[in-house]
């Protein structure tokens, strides 16, 4: 399964992951899978995802959203 593979099925709810499900329940929300930001764990083939959470109480202006 490909990293965006992964990170899809792990949104969608059909496989849980230790730490991103954790986030995702805590309302973050993924932006994009990244190859090369773990180069040293061999369990995660190098890969991440980028995730973002946006305070409620602090939305940022139109120009600097990031979704």
């Amino acid at each position: 399964m490909s990293a965006a593979d992964y990170v899809a099925a792990v949104v969608a709810g059909r496989i849980a992951d230790p730490v991103l499900t954790a986030h995702l329940r805590d309302g973050w929300a993924v932006v994009r899978p990244i190859h090369g930001y773990l180069q040293h764990d061999p369990d995660s083939a190098n890969w991440a995802a980028v995730i973002q959470w946006v305070n409620p109480a602090s939305l940022p202006p139109p120009e600097l959203a990031l979704r």
